[in-house]
Formats: structure tokens, sequence, C-alpha cells
């Protein structure tokens, strides 16, 4: 049996949330990379594959703009649905953290474990299918645009279009 170990999925210690506010503080990216450290050295010599994070981008959109994960930040519908939160930015700033922690504990393995170790890092993102509603080619073109700004965030001319008329 091959583990892969998921260093990160959705589970903050109570604790960071309550001293720096977590994910929005810049202050996690350093106690990230100390924590990959920590389990890299401990592990490594039986762990081969590390995921760095699950889902980023739900726990960041669920957690900290739709508030319905912890911590349970939004400010949708005037603060009626959560005590605190920003919806507008929270969400880019916990991003940003968090490709910016995973940087960091990827670098980590690199310069400290990785020729020892031979092991292999990433970062584990979540995923949406699209299915067209007819065999349309425009529908067809429609899905990978859909699909398009679903993985990367480009606005496609699809979604340009559909915007500036409004």
């Amino acid at each position: 049996i091959q583990p892969f170990v998921t260093l990160y999925h959705w589970d903050l210690p109570r604790m960071l949330e309550d001293k720096y506010e977590g994910w929005l503080s810049s202050q996690i990216i350093k106690d990230y990379e100390h924590y990959a450290y920590t389990c890299f050295k401990a592990f490594g010599d039986r762990v081969k594959h590390w995921i760095t994070f699950n889902e980023p981008h739900n726990f960041a959109l669920h957690g900290y703009d739709l508030g319905i994960q912890a911590p349970g930040r939004c400010s949708l519908l005037v603060h009626l649905l959560c005590k605190k939160g920003k919806s507008s930015t929270d969400s880019y700033i916990v991003v940003h953290n968090i490709l910016l922690s995973h940087a960091g504990a990827y670098r980590s393995y690199q310069i400290h474990f990785q020729g020892q170790q031979g092991g292999q890092i990433g970062i584990a993102l979540d995923v949406i299918w699209y299915e067209p509603i007819t065999e349309l080619m425009k529908t067809k073109t429609q899905q990978q645009e859909v699909w398009t700004f679903h993985l990367d965030g480009s606005l496609t001319r699809f979604s340009l279009e559909n915007i500036l008329s409004q």
C-alpha cells in the first residue's frame, strides 16, 4: 500500500483561527511551512506522495465567502447568516495565503527532503464536470469555456459577451 498524505483537509486548529484569524493572516504561511517540514521529517521515510491541500477553492469559498463551512465567515444578507467576514475579499485573501503556503511547503520539500526521500508533492484541485445540453457545436464550445473559467478563472469570450451585454 502506498500512502498519499494530505497535509490539510479543511481542518485548521481552532487556536490558529482564534489567535490570528487563520487563513486570513499571512502568519499562516510560515506556520504551515513549519508544519509541512515537520511532517516531511517525521514521516518522509514512509510517505512518498504528499498533497499540500485538498480542494483549496472549496474551503476558501465555503468557509470565507458563503459561510457554510468552518470558520463560517461571510457578509451575506448584512451578516444575518454569519457574525463576521467580508464575502467580497476574504476568500481571495485566503486563496492567496493558501498558494503561498503551498509554494513554501513545496520549496521546503525540494530543498530539504526530495533528494533523500525521493517523494512527490502536489495539490489536489476540485473539478466539476460539465455536460452539453445538446450536441450542437456551439454548446460544446460553451461547455469548454465554462470549464476554462472554472479551472483558471479566465473570462472567456462567451463570458465577456454575456457580461457586457447586460
